[in-house]
């Protein structure tokens, strides 16, 4: 939520960038980039995490077996996902010991970054999933989509059966949960250009937001 917190470098803001499967967060993300800002994503330090990191597989494969394992010995996504959204406990078994190392990733990218980045967003999914500490964003935007649409696109994208799509919806944060935490909503439910004039409208809010707070 919009937080005064002082004791972030003050530099840049934190933004978080949060939505559901087949939302258009990561559309979103990718539009707002610019010279000043810098975009971080959280699936990708979740990989990084378990590519980079032998201790982290390690733990996996203690808690769900040599089976998620492909032939060349990495993780298995596909299987691993098969598990985790047909089992709401094995996602929490895989995001308990996935996410520390996220955020370690996380802090090391802030602590890096150069004076000239005014705003880093950082694209988190399972922002309300994952109980993170909420207070330490300057800002969070959930990108939102209604149920209907969103079972349409992922049908659409990724041709997987009715049931599946289900589970992968009902296994996120519900859209009155993500509302529940965020400071700007930005809706997807029709088309493209449409998407576009609502990202131009936060950007405004962003930059308006930016020379309030005289970074």
């Amino acid at each position: 939520m919009i937080s005064d917190n002082t004791n972030k470098k003050p530099h840049f803001l934190l933004v978080a960038i949060t939505g559901g499967i087949a939302s258009g967060k990561s559309t979103v993300a990718e539009a707002l980039k610019a010279p000043n800002i810098k975009l971080i994503d959280a699936d990708i330090l979740a990989r990084k995490a378990v590519n980079e990191n032998l201790e982290i597989l390690k733990q996996i494969v203690d808690v769900f077996g040599l089976s998620i394992l492909d032939q060349s010995g990495k993780l298995n996504r596909r299987r691993m996902a098969e598990i985790i959204f047909s089992d709401s406990s094995a996602k929490l078994r895989l995001e308990a010991i996935i996410h520390p190392e996220v955020q370690r990733l996380l802090e090391v990218e802030l602590f890096n970054l150069p004076k000239t980045i005014k705003v880093v967003l950082y694209l988190i999914p399972l922002l309300v999933e994952a109980k993170v500490e909420l207070t330490r964003f300057d800002l969070i935007v959930a990108v939102l989509t209604d149920p209907e649409i969103t079972l349409e696109r992922i049908l659409a994208r990724d041709q997987i059966s009715k049931e599946l799509a289900l589970r992968k919806i009902h296994s996120q944060a519900t859209n009155e949960q993500k509302m529940s935490v965020s400071d700007y909503i930005i809706y997807n439910n029709g088309t493209f250009e449409e998407l576009h004039e609502n990202i131009q409208n936060f950007s405004l809010f962003l930059k308006a937001y930016l020379e309030d707070r005289s970074l």
